[in-house]
């Protein structure tokens, strides 16, 4: 009996973990900084995702489960592997359903709701 339940209370757990789906946007980084990017990390509320290279004029989009409020850094270097700080931003209390993330010419980091 007590070996019976405690196989009902495993499954029962296990089962229950499985109806969360965490929600999900699309993020895009696009580089219009005029040279090639390295080694560039996005973290986003949840997670983080990194991109050994993105060339200029080139655009990275990729599916990425959230938790939270919907704050963004990015990290980069430029080619010659300098530090090109973090960069922050608050896109506000609720994410939308695709981000643009624009790198431009002087390294400055610009962010878009593409849907909500």
């Amino acid at each position: 009996m007590r070996r019976t339940a405690l196989i009902v209370l495993l499954l029962a757990s296990t089962v229950g973990c499985n109806f969360y789906i965490k929600p999900k946007m699309y993020v895009s980084v696009s580089n219009v900084s005029g040279q090639t990017l390295r080694n560039i990390e996005v973290a986003y509320p949840g997670g983080s995702y990194g991109m050994p290279a993105l060339g200029d004029q080139q655009t990275n989009r990729r599916i990425v489960e959230y938790e939270g409020q919907c704050k963004f850094t990015v990290n980069m270097e430029d080619t010659s592997g300098k530090k090109l700080g973090q960069k922050q931003f608050d896109v506000g209390g609720k994410c939308p359903e695709e981000l643009l993330i624009e790198i431009k010419p002087n390294f400055d980091v610009e962010s878009r709701s593409l849907a909500r």
